[in-house]
């Protein structure tokens, strides 16, 4: 097998994986802008539940919603978690010159050897990865808003009555 050059294919398959990072962090972003306005309009809901006399379980239901809401932004926030490379089994790890971490250490002599090589596979690997785990980390956030919207709006009607 010959060591060729990376061809256009796969910059744009490259380039369409870190498109869809973007998405997964632009979504995360939106998330916690949200869950934080939920999280501030929610002490206000505390207020009124300690003015009011409720029963014990509506404490408790409050401090589930409150435990569903922190839930939440955990996952959203593992979603802009910045990932580190990590050294492989026998500890040394090969630099790629499709990666700014290691670009910044490299002597000129470095950045020729390995752009000669076929880094693009390996970059569209490790990019793919980070990709999957931002998708997991969106719709696990996304599905706990589900219970998260039951508790709401059932803590709203709570606190109307």
């Amino acid at each position: 097998m010959t060591e060729e050059r990376p061809t256009a294919e796969k910059h744009e398959l490259l380039c369409g994986i870190k498109d869809q990072i973007t998405a997964f962090d632009n979504k995360a972003n939106i998330l916690i802008t949200v869950l934080g306005i939920i999280f501030a309009l929610s002490f206000s809901a505390i207020n009124l539940l300690v003015e009011n006399d409720y029963g014990w379980w509506v404490y408790l239901f409050f401090g589930l919603y409150m435990l569903c809401l922190i839930l939440s932004i955990s996952l959203s926030l593992c979603v802009m978690t910045p990932r580190c490379r990590k050294k492989s089994k026998n500890g040394i790890v090969s630099k790629s010159c499709t990666y700014y971490g290691d670009l910044k250490d490299m002597s000129e002599e470095e950045f020729n050897n390995s752009c000669a090589k076929d880094t693009h596979f390996e970059q569209i690997k490790t990019t793919s990865r980070i990709a999957w785990r931002k998708h997991r980390f969106v719709r696990a956030t996304i599905f706990s808003l589900i219970p998260l919207g039951i508790f709401f709006v059932t803590l709203v009607i709570l606190l109307l009555i």
